[in-house]
């Protein structure tokens, strides 16, 4: 037969209408138009009306820009939850919404300022805040119709928005309730602190970067010590934020532990030690510090437990130039021999154990930084001095008083804003508190629903029964303008808040027909306006998500599944507190191990989502089907790569997964891995696994 037979008509085929090529891109337009003509969402709430009920609850998506790809990848897994669970027979009734309030959308409008040259603070706080909610209001519009694209299905005529009169209604109830119960109060306490954005910043809105601090050892000459021997002697102390020395009210120890009073004899060139000084370290950490510090040989004089330093009085270490007080010595268990020299410098203003310690010895909790992040003009030697630049000048001024030890470049993981990415600061503020413990008994009720929840993975429980149990008192204010004021009454005389369950239903009442911009009316957006306190703009309450037909889950419980592990861990605390009802927590898993979030990646292996990659540039030449199948192949093995996405990164817990990225790279897969975040797969896979029963749901 020759070489160029043409063999298409020996194969015999069959015959169809379907083209050879799907063209997504235009048909699916097409398809969806079809779906909205025919009322495919009210039909398939007829089929299964009056079957068990699946509520899945998601975190809505902020109003402030097109989606990006992470935000896909969260909607189009929870698309197919809910797609299946509809499939199986379950009445899976989904309301899609958006949170429309805090930081991420006043931060765009600021920016919008900055760019024209305006100056935000001159603008008229209902201006703005009108800005702000027309700003969400676009956003809500094309991200609609972004999600729409991606065949997400839901019940999008009665969406919610947290900016909704009747939204904005019921979160100022629900801060009556803790108002009227009596677990809202006010109080001083530190918290961390944006000097950038000037505001309190939430957990879920900090994130952790390498940074570089200056780690210094300080002398705090003893003025009055429990044992003769001590008489001359300085404590020294240890910090990586120099900056809280003028704050400094105290210093901790740890009674358990062991000290040395140490004599130095020789210095290396340079050291500031002083040959014959006597100095007081933890006995775990003298070595380390000698060789720190450059203290060539030391003899050991005396060694002491850590509570017979109980009564130390010593000097503040810049004592003669504005901080002329005792700085006595304290038991405090949250003392270790990990680093530094075993003494805690206490500075209650700036770290909630500091605070605690003061608080439970009655210590002054000094007012030393401003909100921007400068000293106060009555702070002694650095007065409108910013702390992101203060390290140098106080090393410099205890240098001059010969209290420098050693300073030395020190890299760890410190806090910073997920919005300015700028280093954040503990800052003591009068601030809105719900109480965590108390008659109220929040978080014993929180700890004991989560040990009755079921989790997916397992492993989620701990991550979440930890965060609850060791968080402090709920901070719910901050300091912006766009937000839900907290709406309460207080006494100037007392401080004490107004507690009034008809008062709280006149104010509900207001927002329900006014909105939140009631308050501002009615104080002329001032602080003040006696004869009571009225607090609105700019104490503006935390995001509270209005989760959508909250009573319509099974059996009175609510399925929350959300994306983050720190945002669930506060929002069981929320909904317990709140609702008094039962939840049922699932948190996604990776397979059915303690494999977590994945982020979709370029090809420098920047997270998508943080860059703000559209997901409608990949929409137009493949489809949204094309896509919707890639964001579910992200989440195996062996995901598969497409045009302008060239890997993902893996999260596993707190330590990746190296031998899946070892896999990876053998495959010629760019990947990385990235500990800290809750979250992947679906509970659908759980389901389908027999993790987790649907009746269980």
């Amino acid at each position: 037969m020759s070489q160029n037979s043409d063999y298409r008509d020996t194969v015999f085929l069959p015959q169809t209408s379907f083209p050879m090529r799907a063209d997504l891109p235009r048909k699916e337009p097409h398809i969806l138009a079809q779906w909205e003509e025919m009322q495919l969402w009210e039909r398939m709430r007829a089929e299964n009306r009056g079957a068990r009920k699946f509520i899945l609850h998601d975190g809505p998506p902020y109003a402030n820009g097109p989606i990006h790809i992470g935000t896909a990848l969260n909607k189009v897994l929870k698309d197919i939850i809910n797609r299946s669970r509809q499939m199986s027979g379950l009445d899976a009734y989904y309301v899609p919404g958006w949170d429309c309030h805090g930081l991420p959308i006043e931060w765009k409008i600021e920016e919008e300022y900055r760019a024209a040259g305006r100056d935000k603070d001159s603008v008229p706080v209902l201006k703005f805040r009108a800005e702000c909610r027309a700003y969400a209001e676009h956003w809500m519009k094309v991200q609609e119709k972004e999600f729409r694209r991606l065949g997400v299905a839901g019940d999008w005529a009665h969406r919610y928005a947290t900016m909704d009169f009747s939204a904005e209604a019921a979160i100022a109830a629900e801060i009556g309730k803790f108002l009227l119960n009596g677990a809202l109060y006010r109080g001083l306490q530190p918290v961390l602190w944006s000097p950038v954005e000037k505001t309190a910043l939430a957990e879920a809105e900090v994130e952790y970067y390498e940074h570089t601090s200056t780690a210094i050892w300080v002398r705090f000459p003893l003025q009055k010590a429990p044992k003769p021997e001590l008489a001359g002697a300085a404590v020294v102390i240890w910090t990586t934020t120099p900056w809280t020395i003028p704050g400094n009210r105290a210093i901790a120890y740890g009674p358990d532990l062991d000290y040395a009073l140490i004599r130095v004899g020789s210095v290396s060139e340079g050291s500031l030690a002083r040959p014959g000084e006597a100095l007081l370290v933890a006995v775990a950490l003298q070595e380390s510090f000698a060789a720190a510090l450059g203290i060539a040989n030391y003899t050991q004089e005396q060694v002491y437990r850590g509570e017979d330093l109980a009564g130390a009085i010593a000097a503040h270490p810049l004592r003669g130039h504005g901080y002329d007080f005792p700085v006595p010595l304290y038991p405090g268990d949250f003392v270790t021999t990990e680093a530094g020299t075993g003494f805690v410098h206490v500075a209650p203003g700036h770290g909630d154990d500091d605070f605690i310690l003061g608080r439970a010895h009655g210590l002054e909790v000094p007012d030393t930084v401003g909100d921007d992040g400068t000293f106060n003009a009555w702070v002694p030697l650095f007065a409108g001095l910013h702390v992101y630049k203060a390290d140098p000048r106080v090393c410099e001024e205890l240098q001059k008083v010969d209290a420098l030890l050693g300073r030395q470049a020190f890299v760890h993981s410190y806090p910073h804003s997920w919005r300015s990415k700028a280093p954040l600061i503990f800052r003591a503020t009068p601030q809105w508190f719900i109480r965590m413990d108390g008659p109220q008994q929040i978080r014993a009720k929180a700890l004991n629903e989560i040990a009755k929840t079921h989790f997916v993975p397992e492993a989620g429980r701990n991550r979440i029964a930890g965060m609850i149990a060791a968080r402090p008192d709920w901070c719910i204010s901050r300091q912006r303008v766009w937000g839900v004021p907290i709406p309460v009454f207080v006494e100037r005389a007392t401080g004490e808040p107004l507690r009034d369950p008809a008062v709280l239903e006149r104010i509900v009442a207001a927002f329900a027909a006014e909105g939140a911009d009631a308050v501002v009316v009615a104080t002329g957006a001032r602080p003040y306006r006696p004869p009571l306190e009225v607090l609105g703009e700019p104490w503006v309450a935390d995001a509270w998500e209005v989760l959508a037909h909250p009573d319509a889950s099974p059996r009175g419980r609510l399925v929350v599944v959300d994306w983050r592990g720190d945002w669930v861990g506060v929002g069981v605390a929320r909904l317990l507190a709140a609702a008094g009802r039962k939840v049922t927590l699932a948190v996604r898993g990776y397979h059915a191990a303690d494999r977590l979030q994945q982020y979709v990646r370029d090809a420098q292996l920047a997270a998508l989502h943080q860059a703000g990659v559209a997901v409608e540039p990949l929409v137009r030449p493949y489809g949204a089907d094309d896509d919707t199948v890639y964001l579910q192949h992200v989440l195996t093995d062996e995901p598969v790569l497409v045009e302008g996405v060239a890997g993902v990164v893996l999260a596993c817990g707190h330590e990746p997964d190296t031998a899946l990225l070892d896999e990876l790279h053998a495959a010629g897969v760019p990947a990385a891995g990235i500990g800290d975040c809750l979250a992947p797969r679906s509970v659908e896979e759980a389901v389908l696994e027999g993790l987790v029963t649907a009746s269980e749901l």
